[in-house]
């Protein structure tokens, strides 16, 4: 398919299982927040009750994790948003992809190296920011569990 190509009912329900798909990471943005936020309160808490270097440092470490994984759950968000719409476009004439790219191009949004992606490289590369904000949000996970237990056992 080329950036030409108008979007056929094939493509649109690729399309709907890609938006769905991305709206369903909110909820792994909710955990990250909260580890993020858990994460400022033990900061917070150890201004009053010291923790070790390794344990500070660890917190700190969820913290940054969590702002990058906050930036990619407004990326994904966006994304979600834009391929909802795609589908609702579907169903009224004279939508073509070039429609959208020469939008985004014209708001700063699209590199010029991107501008010949096919739909379902499109597809693949929302859901890989998908897969990086859940293995954000684990590593999060794993360090916030590893610096809870560290505390609690001191």
């Amino acid at each position: 398919m080329t950036l030409t190509d108008t979007i056929d009912e094939s493509l649109a329900w690729r399309l709907r299982l890609t938006a769905d798909a991305l709206a369903a990471a909110a909820t792994i943005d909710t955990l990250a927040t909260g580890f993020t936020l858990a994460a400022v309160a033990g900061t917070v808490l150890a201004q009053v009750q010291p923790v070790d270097a390794p344990a500070a440092f660890a917190l700190a470490c969820v913290i940054v994790l969590g702002l990058f994984a906050k930036w990619m759950a407004l990326r994904v968000r966006f994304d979600a948003r834009v391929f909802a719409e795609l589908v609702d476009a579907v169903h009224k004439s004279g939508f073509r992809t070039d429609h959208l790219d020469r939008a985004l191009r014209g708001v700063g949004m699209l590199p010029d190296r991107k501008e010949s992606r096919d739909w379902d490289t499109r597809c693949r590369g929302a859901l890989r920011l998908m897969r990086i904000l859940a293995w954000l949000t684990t590593a999060q996970g794993l360090l916030f569990v590893a610096v809870a237990g560290t505390i609690a056992l001191h």
